[in-house]
């Protein structure tokens, strides 16, 4: 996938900015999700708008810290990637997914 980093050090630090960060974005995304969809009420909709919001707000965060930090590289199709499998796996087993929160 073409990660490098420094040192475990660097790894460990890298993991909690990710979390800083992450919880920072998932209230923005949160905020987000709200807004886009006040007059939505189909599941399939909600589904696909949450997923979205979810990619991009961890992609967000995975390009901030990795922006922020020099001493780890990650290209920008792994943290797509990244992104795409953490929304998919939280979709997977979270079973009020497409509700409202």
């Amino acid at each position: 996938l073409g990660v490098q980093y420094d040192s475990t050090r660097s790894l460990f630090m890298f993991v909690l900015a990710l979390f800083i960060v992450g919880i920072i974005v998932e209230i923005i995304g949160k905020i987000v999700y709200i807004g886009l969809t006040l007059k939505v009420h189909d599941k399939t909709k909600l589904f696909t708008i949450r997923l979205i919001v979810e990619i991009l707000s961890g992609w967000l965060v995975l390009f901030t810290v990795d922006e922020f930090m020099t001493s780890i590289t990650i290209p920008p199709i792994t943290e797509f990637i990244l992104a795409l499998l953490m929304a998919l796996i939280e979709a997977a087993l979270d079973r009020d997914y497409a509700k409202k929160p």
